[in-house]
């Protein structure tokens, strides 16, 4: 009788994709202990990339289905985004909307470079501050603060930056080649 091979989990891309979908989501860790019903620091263990846990399949389905994706998805794929059928996630939020803990106000700067704007295709070939902030006008998101925290992946040696106007007033940001 052959044995079924275990599938070995990633446990760090799990905790990169349940992190990443909670922001997008805009979803604060107490919103999910209220999703749940589970502690809040034991969640915190499942999104920690140093984590040992693995989440049951009940756990994992909760998820999928609150953030719209497959559990597949959850385990395997990078650079997650909410799905399309959001239904859990809406039903929550109207739920609890009286509940302004449960949920975080807009993203962060480093939060918006690293799941809006890192994914763009057109950040291969580059853009300028100005560029971004067209594409995303309902973003709440400043010049100064963006190209701040822009040159600071610039130093990191994440994105690479061009001075298109020879003077150090307009640079272009793409992925380094």
């Amino acid at each position: 009788m052959a044995r079924k091979k275990k599938n070995k989990v990633d446990l760090r891309r799990l905790a990169e994709n349940l992190k990443s979908l909670r922001v997008q989501a805009l979803i604060k860790i107490k919103g999910i202990e209220a999703y749940t019903g589970n502690d809040g620091n034991h969640y915190r263990k499942y999104e920690n990339p140093e984590n040992q846990i693995t989440p049951n399949v009940t756990t994992l389905t909760q998820f999928a289905k609150f953030y719209g994706v497959t559990i597949e998805d959850l385990l395997e794929k990078k650079n997650l985004s909410l799905g399309s059928d959001l239904t859990e996630l809406e039903e929550f939020r109207k739920n609890y909307r009286s509940f302004p803990e449960y949920f975080m106000d807009s993203l962060s700067v480093p939060d918006f470079i690293r799941l809006k704007l890192i994914p763009l295709n057109e950040m291969k070939s580059g853009l300028t501050v100005s560029d971004i902030l067209k594409l995303f006008p309902d973003d709440p998101i400043n010049s100064k603060s963006l190209s701040r925290e822009l040159s600071r992946m610039v130093n990191k040696g994440k994105l690479e930056r061009e001075d298109t106007s020879g003077k150090g007033a307009v640079f272009i940001y793409r992925l380094p080649r």
